[in-house]
């Protein structure tokens, strides 16, 4: 038994080591500079469903991101909420031409899945960002992906820290959101990405297409993020993080123990469908 103890020590000791240098390697490594590359043009997808309390800060901090105006929009698409989304998110976007509230009218898929797949088939442009209507992305977030894109990724994705309330919660939450970041970037930079946040994540649309978008990943409701990397990396296509400064996405955390115990059953069991080689890596 004290042998097996002293491996696994050692078996962690290593793992942590790895995650370190992979982790830190990418994110030391300094934004190359793009500046006289052409930006990308964007499209914004964001389903929201009874998110009355968040989309103003959703909108203000769309409003203000330091990209051109005629390079990106945004598409809010309202998951025929009960509450005044709709109405208010039209409201506020009416001084933005380039934000676009759609009411959708039927899904093809169910869920939060087919909110997206609404979204995306409206997008006029070719390079897709996701988020969620509870987010603040910071000023650069577009400039940041259009660097990364501009090295020919398919899929990208980026941080998406918690905003800190002090609760107990929130605490929880912090730490396991940071503890699966970690993870997941060193995965990535070992070039076997399994994990991805929704609340900040980007791809081609003709990269998304060719796999059939989410038609693919419906072995459970969540999985519109780390299901699709699973897709992507079957397919072998490009896939990188986005770790510079000004490219995280912020998001409040759940505020109950049931909610919580909720979300992180559904991670869970997305995770039932991850590759074997990701499953390994976890274990």
């Amino acid at each position: 038994m004290l042998y097996l103890i002293l491996l696994l020590t050692i078996l962690f000791a290593a793992s942590c080591l790895i995650i370190a240098y992979h982790v830190n390697k990418n994110f030391t490594a300094g934004q190359k500079d793009y500046s006289s590359a052409p930006r990308k043009k964007f499209s914004v997808v964001i389903a929201a469903r009874n998110e009355e309390k968040n989309i103003p800060a959703l909108i203000g901090s769309l409003a203000e991101i330091n990209y051109p105006a005629e390079n990106y929009e945004v598409i809010i698409a309202d998951d025929n909420s009960s509450d005044r989304t709709y109405s208010l998110a039209s409201k506020l976007a009416e001084a933005s031409s380039h934000i676009k509230i759609l009411r959708i009218d039927g899904k093809e898929l169910p869920g939060k899945k087919g909110v997206l797949w609404f979204g995306i088939s409206k997008a006029l442009n070719e390079y897709i960002l996701i988020t969620d209507a509870d987010c603040i992305p910071e000023r650069n977030w577009l400039n940041n992906y259009s660097s990364k894109f501009t090295e020919g990724f398919d899929f990208l994705f980026g941080i998406a820290p918690f905003i800190v309330d002090g609760s107990f919660i929130n605490k929880i939450s912090c730490f396991e959101n940071m503890r699966s970041s970690l993870i997941s970037f060193a995965a990535a930079s070992m070039s076997i990405p399994y994990s991805a946040s929704a609340r900040n994540f980007g791809f081609r649309k003709s990269s998304f297409i060719s796999l059939k978008g989410y038609f693919n990943i419906q072995e459970t409701l969540s999985g519109d993020d780390d299901l699709l990397l699973r897709e992507a990396l079957k397919n072998k296509m490009k896939i990188g993080i986005v770790p510079f400064d000004g490219s995280r996405v912020y998001s409040f955390t759940k505020s109950n123990l049931t909610d919580y115990i909720k979300q992180r059953s559904r991670h869970t069991k997305t995770s039932f469908y991850y590759l074997p080689v990701h499953k390994i890596l976890l274990s």
